[in-house]
C-alpha cells in the first residue's frame, strides 16, 4: 500500500501513501512543496514508500535527497476538509474516584 497513489475517501483528493518511521501509513498530498523544517513537511522516497518528517536536523540533507529522487510533501491530514473524521479519540485519563478506588 505504501508508495501508491490513492484517493481520500472523505474529500476525494489524490494522495500518496507513505510509511512513517513509526511504521504507520500516512497520507501525503500529491503536490510537491519546498522542504522546510517545522512546517509539517515530510521527505518521501518514492522507490521505497518511506517518509520522514523534515526537521531542523534533516534540512541540511534535503538538497542531496532531492538529487536522489526524494520528493517533499505535506500530510493530507494537515488540510483535508474532513480531517476530523479520521482523528482517533484521545484516551480519557481515569477520574479521581477510579484512582482512589484502585480501579484505574
Amino acid at each position: 500500500m505504501t508508495g501508491e497513489q490513492g484517493i481520500c475517501r472523505a474529500c476525494g483528493a489524490p494522495m500518496l501513501w507513505a510509511t512513517m518511521p513509526s511504521g504507520r501509513a500516512n497520507p501525503l498530498n500529491v503536490d510537491e512543496v519546498e522542504p522546510e523544517a517545522s512546517k509539517g513537511v515530510v521527505a518521501f522516497n518514492p522507490r521505497t514508500g518511506h517518509a520522514v518528517p523534515v526537521t531542523y536536523a534533516e534540512i541540511e540533507h534535503c538538497a542531496d535527497w532531492a538529487e536522489q529522487g526524494v520528493t517533499f510533501h505535506t500530510s493530507h491530514f494537515s488540510d483535508c476538509p474532513a480531517r476530523e473524521r479520521f482523528k482517533r479519540p484521545a484516551e480519557e485519563p481515569p477520574n479521581q474516584e477510579e484512582q482512589r478506588s484502585g480501579r484505574a
